[in-house]
């Protein structure tokens, strides 16, 4: 019964989803086409501008090889990882990770795509550099407070937004 309901849920969620983007589409999609001020054609503002190069501030910790804790909150996009996470990381690496609400992935997987804060530095000042639409540090600690990247401007739900609390070095 609960397996035939799942269903029933899933076939209403798509039509509700359809009939709700169907009406709703053509409205959003021009308000994201341009604002005030942006030339035709180009990616929408977003309140900042993006960094040509990001700045680690001096001082910042090199969390390369250390050992912490901290919570993650991963939003936007279309994304297996999204959701709160307390994340342990030792040595440098991802150790445990306590989902903090509801999440599909296995404990084992969840080990495999979580993210070290040093990760995400990397990430923000290498590769994925020219994707980043925001980034902050704590200005007490140097530590990474958020990053959002968006890889592809023009491509939807793409977008990988990053916020870190509670970082808390271990003894």
């Amino acid at each position: 019964m609960g397996e035939r309901r799942g269903v029933v849920s899933r076939r209403v969620g798509l039509a509700v989803g359809f009939v709700v983007g169907f009406a709703a589409g053509p409205a959003l999609l021009a308000g994201c086409a341009s604002q005030p001020g942006s030339a035709p054609g180009s990616a929408p503002s977003q309140g900042t501008s993006t960094p040509a190069v990001v700045d680690v501030p001096a001082g910042a910790p090199d969390l390369t090889h250390a050992s912490y804790r901290y919570t993650l909150d991963s939003t936007c996009g279309e994304n297996a990882l999204a959701g709160r996470y307390r994340v342990t990381v030792v040595d440098g690496r991802v150790s445990e990770v306590d989902p903090l609400d509801e999440q599909g992935l296995s404990p084992d997987r969840l080990l495999e795509v979580v993210p070290t804060i040093a990760t995400l530095v990397d990430r923000a000042t290498g590769p994925d550099a020219g994707a980043v639409r925001t980034i902050t540090f704590d200005p007490a600690t140097g530590v990474l407070r958020t990053l959002e990247l968006d890889p592809v401007p023009t491509a939807v739900d793409d977008e990988e937004c990053f916020e870190i609390t509670n970082y808390t070095p271990a003894p």
